[in-house]
């Protein structure tokens, strides 16, 4: 009888542990962020699955804007998504570094790729204080087995939102796509209709 109640207590400590790593791997990057420490921040992120998400979605809002998304049919949209996408590769290419993440994600706006925050409204960044506490962080979440998204800030209407996935690698929580606010998109998306209308 006591080694039944060892092993549940076992599993049960093993499946706190499991379910607490991904709130560990949101605060570590938050550290990390914060900090400004690029290495850090590297160690937290897969690279080349934030570049597809990023470059996807840029692809996607230009031709929303450009109205060119409603005269296609799904053959027409996958073709002109992925010619998009090649396009707006070198804006993308703008915003994968760690120092351009804690651009995007710390202070809100990517000034690399756009010089121009003048004119745009402030952007909350993401930073401890925008995470709330660990029971708010836990109901704002979506848990899978090897995924985990939270929208952040938390305080902030949806439509400025930072939307972070981390999927599990190797043991280890990383950063795996980003989705962007929706200001943010729109002007990435306009940045890559300025750079085909030069061409």
């Amino acid at each position: 009888m006591r080694w039944i109640v060892r092993v549940t207590a076992v599993v049960v400590v093993l499946w706190v542990a499991y379910a607490a790593s991904p709130l560990w791997a949101i605060y570590d990057l938050t550290n990390a962020l914060e900090q400004e420490d690029p290495v850090a921040v590297a160690r937290r992120v897969n690279f080349p699955a934030v570049r597809r998400s990023l470059t996807e979605q840029i692809a996607v809002t230009y031709l929303q804007v450009s109205g060119k998304d409603a005269r296609l049919g799904q053959f027409g949209r996958s073709l002109a998504v992925a010619t998009a996408t090649s396009i707006a590769d070198p804006i993308v290419a703008k915003l994968i570094s760690a120092e351009a993440l804690i651009e995007i994600l710390h202070r809100g706006w990517p000034s690399s790729a756009l010089p121009d925050k003048a004119t745009a409204t402030a952007i909350e960044g993401v930073t401890s204080g925008s995470l709330g506490n660990i029971w708010q962080l836990f109901l704002h979440s979506e848990q899978g087995l090897r995924s985990f998204v939270i929208a952040v800030p938390i305080t902030a209407p949806p439509p400025r939102r930072f939307k972070l996935q981390f999927r599990l690698t190797a043991w280890t929580w990383k950063l795996s796509a980003v989705e962007l606010p929706e200001e943010l998109r729109l002007r990435l998306a306009h940045e890559l209709s300025r750079q085909i209308d030069a061409k």
